[in-house]
């Protein structure tokens, strides 16, 4: 299974939507709101990035028990999903 990252526009979108609602906030000024939004732009990536490398992990170590995982008839996706899960709750890393 290979992870589908969204299109940067989507990130970027979304990054704006931050910076709009911190704008709101009382006490809240932010002078340079593009170096804001490149901010959360980059923490979104790294976190996609991070969670990535985390199912390729899992899917690594399910494939080596792939002969087992079908001769049971397990759910390799469910699988997969709740393996990941558990390892990053296991890392501190939130979905």
């Amino acid at each position: 299974m290979a992870f589908q990252q969204p299109r940067k526009e989507r990130i970027q979108g979304l990054a704006n939507l931050f910076v709009q609602e911190l704008e709101k906030g009382r006490g809240v000024e932010i002078k340079d709101a593009g170096k804001v939004r490149a901010i959360f732009v980059n923490t979104i990536l790294e976190n996609l990035r991070q969670e990535e490398e985390l199912e390729k992990e899992v899917a690594g170590t399910l494939r080596k028990h792939g002969q087992q995982i079908y001769e049971k008839g397990a759910d390799f996706q469910k699988m997969l999903q709740d393996g990941k899960r558990i390892l990053a709750k296991k890392r501190g890393f939130v979905l």
